[in-house]
């Protein structure tokens, strides 16, 4: 789920920040951690919806839509990319395509002024997008060089150009997720 991924990799940044805390001491200065989901904050959408637009029709067929099941949708995903290079979808025209998103409201400002002031400023990113999306994202918005660490869910373009896409981690929560109310979304304990 949503909250044990931002869980881990909090941690695992945390202790790499702790790590490398004494090599750096001397050189670093005391910087603000900045921390943004990527969907519905940095954007102003879904990357995994927008572009399912690039199937026939602007939308993913019944067939495929009930491929998901609950808990799955990175895998899902690997489902839709998959059709969409059956479709002919290719990477120039999903990349291009990603690149037109809009981002949310003054947020490309504010990365802006991070990586204007990036000495002052950690920026990092935890998603359950993808790396593909992000990096595409962020440089066509001109604020790749903002961000310092991108953690998501792992992507790539194959040999024959499919997209494939990897969950960022596994976990098997079915006895310690809540369901929480009012957003009905599964978090881990």
């Amino acid at each position: 789920s949503r909250c044990c991924l931002i869980s881990r990799i909090f941690w695992r940044f945390c202790a790499f920040k702790i790590t490398n805390r004494n090599a750096k001491m001397a050189e670093d200065k005391k910087k603000v951690l900045a921390v943004f989901d990527f969907d519905h904050t940095i954007i102003n959408d879904n990357s995994d919806t927008w572009v399912v637009k690039l199937a026939p029709g602007g939308q993913a067929p019944d067939w495929l839509r009930q491929t998901y099941r609950n808990g799955y949708w990175t895998e899902y995903m690997e489902n839709v990319f998959r059709y969409l290079h059956d479709n002919r979808i290719m990477p120039e025209d999903m990349l291009n395509f990603m690149g037109t998103i809009p981002y949310t409201d003054k947020m490309q400002d504010v990365l802006k002024f991070i990586g204007k002031h990036g000495t002052k400023f950690e920026c990092i990113v935890i998603s359950d997008s993808n790396t593909v999306f992000i990096e595409t994202i962020l440089k066509a918005g001109g604020v790749d060089h903002a961000v310092n660490n991108i953690f998501t869910n792992p992507a790539h373009f194959d040999k024959s150009n499919c997209l494939h896409v990897k969950p960022y981690h596994k976990h098997a929560c079915k006895s310690n997720c809540l369901h929480v109310k009012p957003y009905h979304k599964h978090a881990c304990k």
